[in-house]
């Protein structure tokens, strides 16, 4: 089996025919979102990329939330590129991108060994006026440990007492 290449059209021009989909115009946003997001936890990310796709094309409002699900599916796959490209996605739509969405996006780089990513990704997220949470900074910590970067780890950790997080139990155990 050939390996799809990673594909996300959030910021694709509204068609303004409709196009075939299991959203129509008819449902509300709410309903959109909520089979968005059980196709992101049951599906793969790719498909969840495919059905916010069709949302798109079918006139439907996409925003942060949909995003977020396809980040969250890419965790569970360790699908990095899609994330980034997902994580964009929403500032390309003139959505303001959360902790949430961030630290879903450095958790998608912490099987692949892309430890500098998930440090890029703290640090954006840190300069782009993201209120950080412990989350956030621990997903990170726990990338670079994961990779065996445990001066970085460590320098998050202190990053974390001088933004005024708690550090907790899965902060010390990463």
């Amino acid at each position: 089996m050939i390996p799809r290449r990673p594909r996300l059209c959030v910021c694709a021009p509204r068609v303004p025919r409709p196009v075939e989909h299991p959203l129509n115009e008819s449902y509300e946003q709410k309903k959109a979102t909520t089979v968005l997001v059980k196709v992101a936890k049951q599906q793969s990310a790719n498909t969840t990329a495919d059905l916010l796709c069709a949302m798109r094309h079918g006139q439907l409002e996409v925003n942060a939330i949909h995003c977020s699900a396809i980040i969250t599916a890419c965790v569970r796959e360790a699908n990095w590129q899609l994330a980034l490209q997902a994580l964009a996605g929403i500032s390309q739509l003139g959505l303001a991108q959360d902790v949430v969405s961030c630290s879903a996006a450095i958790g998608a780089s912490r099987r692949t060994g892309r430890w500098t990513l998930a440090q890029e990704l703290l640090t954006a997220t840190r300069n782009t006026g993201i209120r950080m949470n412990s989350i956030c900074c621990n997903t990170a910590i726990s990338t670079c440990e994961t990779n065996g970067q445990w001066l970085v780890a460590s320098a998050i950790l202190g990053d974390m007492a001088a933004l005024q997080l708690t550090s907790d139990v899965i902060s010390f155990n990463s």
